[in-house]
């Protein structure tokens, strides 16, 4: 699965870079070596996702940002706005838009975030759904790596994140926004064994 995650870098929190062509950033935050890259997207309007001081060291006149409304407008440039159900295509990379949705007991309330899927020219694709609760539309085989944010204090979400990665069946899973820390290693082991498919852990490289 090396050839999976050699162009992947996990940034820490739910930032990363995505090394193929073009080269894409997903919710850059507190990064110590930014480079520039082709595409910036953002998944929803938390300071911690969507922050334009972070962005302006990634940009280059030709960088495209992308992103919900509410990040979107944020920025000058070339900007544009998604939301859920659109489907559109950036430098030779398409994008495919979904909801997020937020667990409340029995009961899912849609939020204003989104969750994306990447497909570069060579085939490879990447599922980032947010922090969604699982939805009909995550289908097994969708993506070749899927990236899923971890909550190693929250045995719910932990189980949660596991049982999204079993109905999606990814060739390779990084679980991201987890601390990095030793001392978490023990609950990343533990969501390991509940995922039926490769899960590889990332260090965090901001």
């Amino acid at each position: 699965m090396n050839h999976l995650i050699r162009n992947i870098r996990w940034l820490g929190y739910e930032g990363i870079l995505i090394n193929e062509k073009p080269i894409v950033y997903i919710n850059p935050y507190k990064l110590a070596f930014p480079d520039i890259g082709d595409l910036i997207l953002f998944t929803d309007n938390r300071p911690e996702h969507c922050s334009p001081d972070d962005a302006k060291w990634l940009r280059k006149g030709s960088t495209v940002i992308v992103g919900p409304a509410g990040c979107a407008e944020k920025f000058q440039g070339d900007v544009r706005t998604i939301k859920a159900g659109d489907s559109i295509s950036v430098k030779d990379a398409g994008i495919d838009v979904f909801p997020v949705f937020e667990s409340k007991g029995f009961e899912q309330t849609k939020t204003d975030g989104v969750g994306l899927k990447i497909k570069f020219s060579n085939g490879f694709s990447v599922f980032f759904p947010g922090d969604s609760a699982m939805f009909p539309e995550m289908q097994a085989g969708m993506a070749d790596v899927l990236l899923i944010p971890v909550k190693i204090d929250d045995q719910y979400r932990l189980e949660e994140a596991a049982a999204i990665v079993n109905q999606i069946n990814p060739r390779l899973t990084i679980p991201i926004n987890w601390d990095g820390k030793k001392e978490s290693v023990p609950k990343i082991e533990e969501f390991k064994k509940i995922c039926n498919s490769e899960v590889e852990v990332l260090k965090p490289k901001p």
